[in-house]
């Protein structure tokens, strides 16, 4: 049965993700004020090996495999004032904050090990063939959006944001 394999890559993924928000709006006269929450929990579990045939048997080949497991989690809210500045024309001014928790937790073969202990530098924790990640941080990302309808079929618009 084994006698045209010299090889099999077995790999396995198991994904999750899971969301959770809500955002309410209040209407005025000439205006609206919107604000809302996002959450949203993504994981990954991954492992990946090489086999040869040896002696008419498949083997494990310790030095060909990869595992990883990522954890990301990311929290955002934000705040959207609009107005309309005339009948043709509104602006929307914003600001987005998102808190973002990042967990990467690795077991890699010998060389890939020694090639990622070169970029430690970026923030890599590297121990011997185990590579950690851990990564949280905070952005701030502000919106101003204009819409001016020139005329029945066309729409100007300018929206510089972060």
């Amino acid at each position: 049965m084994l006698e045209n394999i010299h090889s099999v890559e077995n790999e396995d993924s198991v994904d999750s993700e899971a969301k959770a928000g809500g955002k309410y709006k209040w209407k005025f006269t000439a205006a609206t004020l919107s604000v809302g929450l996002d959450y949203v929990l993504k994981k990954r579990d991954y492992s990946f090996n090489v086999q040869e045939v040896d002696d008419g048997q498949l083997v494990t080949l310790d030095d060909l495999f990869s595992i990883f497991n990522v954890d990301d989690q990311r929290l955002a809210g934000f705040v959207q004032w609009g107005v309309d500045v005339t009948d043709s024309t509104k602006v929307e001014l914003g600001v987005r904050g998102e808190q973002t928790n990042l967990e990467i937790t690795s077991t890699v073969a010998g060389p890939v090990a020694d090639a990622a202990a070169a970029l430690s530098t970026l923030g890599l924790n590297v121990e011997g063939n185990q590579i950690d990640v851990d990564n949280d941080y905070f952005e701030l990302n502000p919106t101003a959006h204009i819409r001016c309808d020139a005329t029945d079929s066309l729409q100007l618009r300018l929206s510089p944001a972060r």
